[in-house]
């Protein structure tokens, strides 16, 4: 690997960190039988899944323990008590139910907490798995010192990804608050099947139960990643990039400012180079006037007037081998000037980040109440950034794929830009300002504009906390798409709904909404002149409209995804994006 401008190993992250750790294991893992627990034990599954399990606690509480109790009897002791706490167990359709109490394992006492998920199936729309649950389960019991060790009781392999990321989710590694130096937290989560077992979890399976289309996704997985790596490898990659990425969006602007961002990719650059892996990844930096001289006035536009200068990051994975795995063959493939892949390439994927590390609104600016809460507006580019480090340590393989971020912080000063100020895009188009506060769809028009110029992508995903208008067209959980291809968009649904990033379709419809953009003096405005038509698909038909000959180019595929309200939950950000986006990858 080799840094093409950034010089990764002299870079620092000055974020303060809560210091903790998660691991994975299966229930035959060699490393989990020579662990003791002496902490906290919580077992989560649904009602019938703890009726079953809870008898034998101590099994789980330590598996390479041979329990005096039970080899005499053949009975657990704390059997009786679990079964009366599991029955009172009182879960509802929308609501999990929890309870604690005490037990006696050979001699140690363990408190152990039952998390019961919502009864009954998931809605079509929801993760089958119900993670959500899992998530706010794990949090009720997160805090404290010493070991917490987690027994998931899957009904399903395939569920292993959603549930297992979803206790990362609970854990949020950003804190400044004073005398915050607590003893390292180890939270282990076992699932209650073996490595075997195991191994059948597909990545992004979307509750297939057909044997051949499994084993025919199942061989699309091999293709795209490492084959040799198990699923508590993908696991432990997942949820350290959920971690990662919720620790920028938790991080305020007066620490993760554009610069700071580039430094986190320059610290990814650095941890990539340290797998040693034959694969070529770079990071390139367009940095402050030199994003003028080049032509992204979008992106220069928004960011000019803050004190740290606007950036574009492009992060890039080159395979040393293109479909066939690490270390095998040698052919590394291109793409063809028309987007299409030739006989020995893989198929290019570029992703495009909105990275407003801050948005006051700019001059038409944010209320009181409204601009609180506007450092997370980057969270499209931390998600992409901690996926595309995921995809590289999981061995992604199948073509080559970017990683755009498109950094800047929409401040007031002198040299902020005005409405009424017209920008030329990188894209070529003008664009006229009548809305400041309507900026990243700015930033993302020169980043796409970028990805096609430069990039030859086939498919392209940006991803960004865009409008409001999100949360009401799709709710607080599910981000918004908008996509020119059906296939693709399908493809994006189904990710999500197997691995807890849920996502859903907005009315894809060029002819209807780019007349919102209509202006007298340039080639179009960047905000919409009536709020009422589908402002959320609107935005992305903005974002589209600078790449439109591409986007209506036989073969390519764009999707922009719309996360606003997913990006967190209350006043903690939830790492969503990375699951969508490494899942994705199998599905292209």
């Amino acid at each position: 690997m080799q840094a093409n401008i950034l010089h990764a190993a002299t870079l620092q992250t000055q974020s303060p960190l809560n210091t903790m750790s998660i691991r994975f294991y299966a229930l035959d893992s060699p490393e989990l039988m020579a662990m003791e627990t002496n902490g906290h034990l919580l077992l989560v599954g649904t009602k019938e899944a703890l009726e079953f399990c809870s008898p034998n606690v101590a099994f789980y509480v330590n598996c390479a323990v041979k329990v005096s109790y039970l080899e005499h009897t053949g009975l657990d002791p704390p059997a009786p008590l679990l079964r009366s706490v599991t029955s009172k167990l009182s879960p509802t359709f929308d609501t999990h139910s929890c309870l604690d109490t005490w037990v006696d394992v050979d001699g140690t006492v363990v408190r152990v907490t039952l998390g019961c998920l919502p009864s009954g199936p998931a809605s079509r729309h929801n993760c089958p798995s119900k993670p959500h649950a899992v998530t706010d389960i794990v949090k009720s019991v997160a805090s404290g010192e010493g070991t917490l060790r987690i027994l998931i009781t899957l009904a399903a392999a395939d569920h292993a990804v959603a549930l297992g990321t979803a206790v990362a989710r609970a854990f949020p590694l950003y804190n400044h608050k004073s005398g915050n130096g607590k003893p390292l937290r180890k939270v282990e989560v076992v699932f209650n099947m073996t490595s075997a077992a195991l191994a059948t979890c597909m990545l992004v399976s979307g509750g297939i139960t057909d044997e051949t289309q499994k084993q025919q996704q199942q061989q699309q997985q091999q293709q795209v990643f490492d084959p040799s790596l198990t699923v508590l490898h993908k696991l432990q990659a997942l949820s350290d990039g959920i971690q990662l990425c919720a620790r920028l969006v938790d991080a305020p602007p007066n620490e993760m400012h554009t610069d700071a961002m580039v430094e986190e990719a320059g610290q990814v650059l650095h941890r990539l180079q340290k797998l040693k892996t034959q694969d070529n990844v770079t990071v390139t930096v367009i940095r402050g006037e030199e994003l003028r001289e080049k032509g992204f006035g979008g992106l220069y536009g928004v960011g000019k007037a803050a004190e740290h200068p606007p950036a574009l990051v492009v992060l890039t994975l080159l395979p040393k081998v293109m479909g066939v795995g690490r270390g095998s063959g040698s052919s590394s493939g291109s793409i063809s000037n028309s987007g299409k892949k030739d006989n020995t390439a893989g198929t290019s994927v570029v992703w495009v980040g909105k990275g407003i590390v801050y948005d006051t609104g700019g001059l038409s600016i944010k209320t009181k109440t409204g601009m609180p809460g506007m450092k997370r507006d980057m969270g499209g580019a931390a998600a992409i950034l901690a996926a595309f480090e995921a995809a590289v340590r999981l061995g992604y393989h199948k073509g080559p794929l970017h990683a755009i971020l498109c950094l800047a912080e929409n401040s007031v000063a002198a040299k902020a830009t005005r409405p009424d100020d017209i920008h030329e895009m990188y894209s070529g188009k003008t664009v006229e300002i009548n809305n400041t506060d309507a900026e990243g769809r700015l930033v993302l028009g020169d980043g796409v504009a970028y990805a096609v110029k430069q990039l030859k992508p086939a498919v392209i995903l940006d991803m960004a906390t865009l409008t409001g208008a999100q949360g009401v067209a799709t709710g607080k959980r599910h981000a918004a798409l908008y996509c020119n291809n059906e296939a693709l968009e399908e493809a994006v649904v189904a990710v999500g709904r197997a691995t807890g990033d849920l996502a859903h379709a907005l009315p894809y419809a060029p002819e209807f909404f780019q007349s919102e953009f209509r202006s007298a003096v340039a080639d179009m405005k960047n905000s919409v002149a009536n709020r009422e038509n589908a402002q959320c698909s609107c935005a992305g038909q903005f974002v589209g409209a600078h790449i439109k000959e591409w986007v209506e180019g036989e073969g390519h595929g764009w999707v922009h995804v719309d996360m606003a309200y997913p990006v967190h939950n209350g006043e903690r950000a939830t790492g969503y994006g990375v699951n969508l986006l490494v899942g994705l990858l199998e599905r292209l």
